[in-house]
């Protein structure tokens, strides 16, 4: 079988997680090319009691309103799936975090759903969003709580909700973010994030 990248970093991920089990307390699964830092991002695990933080996406549409997670979650599950659903809240795969324990359940579902022969049918670039949307919005994620970004500490730039000023990105209650995701859909913060971190002479020296 082939897979996107997209779709095999879950049971890469869980295969890790599984060799190295007593080593991690808390995690974070992000996104490489599109997520920047501001501050710590275990902030947001304010305590020690088990959780699985997710993060919405786009909230001005909902996933039966949007032809891309619509699709995902139809094409994969069925269209009675896609009717449960079609009225939910995107819930953005690109980020999500908790503690060791609520990770490693999340992500032998998503591997579970993920490697059955069927799932071949639907494989493509961001399938694996259809999959978490249905984890999340079936209750099948222990200790999960969904963060919004109107007041969330986890910017999706998709979203157009948190603002970039002033250097950094800030929520509706003008805390700072400590993750923003899908950064290069702003393209003045995208430019302000390679002017600081990216050299770009690097090659003339």
């Amino acid at each position: 079988r082939k897979f996107h990248p997209s779709t095999i970093r879950w049971p890469l991920i869980h295969q890790f997680f599984s060799l190295h089990p007593d080593k991690y307390k808390r995690v974070l699964m992000a996104d490489v090319r599109d997520t920047a830092f501001q501050g710590d991002p275990f902030e947001i695990l304010k305590d020690s009691s088990s959780s699985f933080l997710a993060f919405t996406g786009v909230q001005d549409r909902t996933i039966g309103q949007c032809g891309w997670n619509g699709g995902w979650v139809r094409d994969c599950f069925g269209p009675e799936m896609f009717s449960r659903l079609s009225s939910k809240p995107i819930i953005c795969s690109g980020i999500s975090m908790g503690t060791m324990d609520a990770v490693k359940s999340y992500l032998q579902a998503m591997s579970e759903h993920i490697m059955k022969q069927e799932f071949a049918a639907c494989e493509r670039n961001g399938v694996d969003q259809g999959v978490h949307n249905v984890l999340v919005h079936t209750d099948k994620i222990p200790h999960l709580r969904v963060n919004r970004q109107d007041d969330g500490l986890v910017a999706n730039m998709q979203a157009h909700v948190m603002k970039f000023r002033s250097g950094k990105v800030y929520n509706v209650n003008n805390e700072l973010a400590r993750v923003v995701h899908q950064y290069d859909r702003d393209l003045e913060l995208q430019r302000s994030l390679l002017d600081s971190y990216v050299d770009f002479e690097w090659h003339k020296e």
